[in-house]
């Protein structure tokens, strides 16, 4: 998000959709929604475990980006609690393959690693005792935007809205697969 605010406040960018954006007089900040942030662990039997608690995930050593991190701690840090970080990795996709590949555990939000708990290959779990968000918001400069920058915000709300309403954001995935991995929807060929 911070390269992208960047790229808005330089004028290389008309729009974008922001995390947590900072507030800015040249910016106009239109919330979209507010995601939960959860834990997300490889796979696991639901049997073992159904949250996480704030205590946990302060003691859990935790693999996260940067921009995570500082989110997460603001939030825990009202209840006088950081992060332990195992490793910092600015890369969701690569926090993704360590957890596929059974290293650590990562917050994230709801919707980030979804299809995988779906899929049965990661397992995703609240934290009890504490609700942790992320804000995206559709961010622009405080001018008139060209009529095709406009489309492509009302197509930008009209999709978050949509996501918004299926739960995407806001509910635990959970495996519709009974444990076993469906095969994936975009699938390489070997």
């Amino acid at each position: 998000s911070g390269v992208l605010h960047e790229g808005l406040l330089t004028g290389r960018l008309q729009a974008s959709i922001l995390n947590n954006p900072p507030t800015h007089g040249t910016v106009a900040i239109t919330p979209l929604i507010s995601e939960l942030l959860v834990v997300y662990t490889a796979r696991q039997s639901s049997r073992l475990r159904k949250f996480y608690t704030l205590n946990e995930v302060a003691r859990t050593p935790m693999i996260v980006t940067a921009g995570f991190r500082a989110m997460v701690d603001e939030q825990i840090g009202t209840r006088g609690k950081r992060l332990i970080v195992q490793h910092e990795v600015d890369s969701v996709e690569a926090i993704r393959r360590m957890l596929l590949r059974g290293v650590g555990i990562t917050i994230l939000p709801a919707s980030t690693l979804r299809d995988d708990v779906e899929d049965g290959l990661l397992s995703a779990f609240p934290i009890s005792d504490i609700s942790m968000h992320r804000m995206l918001a559709l961010a622009h400069l405080r001018n008139e935007l060209p009529p095709p920058v406009q489309a492509v915000i009302s197509v930008a709300q009209s999709e978050m809205a949509d996501l918004a309403t299926q739960g995407v954001f806001s509910s635990i995935p959970t495996s519709s697969s009974g444990g076993r991995a469906r095969p994936r929807k975009h699938a390489s060929t070997r």
